[in-house]
């Protein structure tokens, strides 16, 4: 992270970036099962589960996560 970018790493390997627009302030980290594309999508004006995206066992409803590594620039 710089003061000008946000990256994200996944096992090592960067995965996203974004403009630090916003995030100048104390940040914390949240670790959420909460559904994202391909299990949701938008139906009119409403964000609606995409009951064909569900495996057998239906949607998601456990995440295991061996650590989170943070750096904080001093």
């Amino acid at each position: 992270m710089t003061p000008e970018l946000i990256t994200w790493f996944i096992d090592g390997e960067e995965v996203a970036q974004k403009e630090n627009s916003y995030w100048h302030e104390p940040m914390n980290i949240t670790l959420s099962l909460g559904l994202r594309y391909p299990h949701i999508g938008w139906k009119g004006q409403d964000i609606k589960p995409i009951p064909g995206a569900a495996t057998s066992e239906g949607f998601p409803t456990s995440m295991e996560v061996d650590y989170v590594r943070v750096w904080e620039r001093e």
